[in-house]
C-alpha cells in the first residue's frame, strides 16, 4: 500500500480531483460539468489550457494546490465579423479577471 500512496503524492492536484470526479460520475452524482477540463491553477501553462478549453466550449475546473476548485463555464458570445455582415460565434470562458491594457 505504501507504493500506492507514494504514486498518489506525485500526481497533480487536478489529476486527483479528476479521478474523484470520475468516481462520482459513475455513481451519478458528479458536481462538475460533463467534458470539463481539469487544470492545475499553479502551472505556467494554465492560461493557455483555459483558453483552449474555452475555445472548445468546455467548462474548466481550476484546481489549486490545496485541492480547492473553481468551475469556469463557457459563455457563447456573438461577434460581428469585420469583413462582412455574418456573425461568428466564439466561446469564451466566464471569468471575473480582466486584462488591463499596457
Amino acid at each position: 500500500m505504501g507504493k500506492a500512496l507514494s504514486t498518489d503524492s506525485n500526481r497533480s492536484p487536478a489529476a486527483k480531483v479528476m479521478d474523484e470526479a470520475i468516481d462520482l460520475a459513475i455513481e451519478g452524482r458528479s458536481p462538475y460539468p460533463e467534458r470539463a477540463a481539469f487544470i492545475d491553477a499553479d502551472t505556467a501553462q494554465a492560461g493557455h489550457e483555459i483558453q483552449r478549453a474555452a475555445d472548445e466550449g468546455r467548462s474548466v475546473v481550476l484546481v489549486s494546490a490545496d485541492g480547492s476548485t473553481r468551475v469556469l463555464k463557457p459563455e457563447l458570445a456573438t461577434h460581428r465579423s469585420a469583413f462582412g455582415s455574418d456573425d461568428r460565434r466564439i466561446d469564451r470562458s466566464r471569468c471575473e479577471r480582466r486584462r488591463e491594457s499596457p
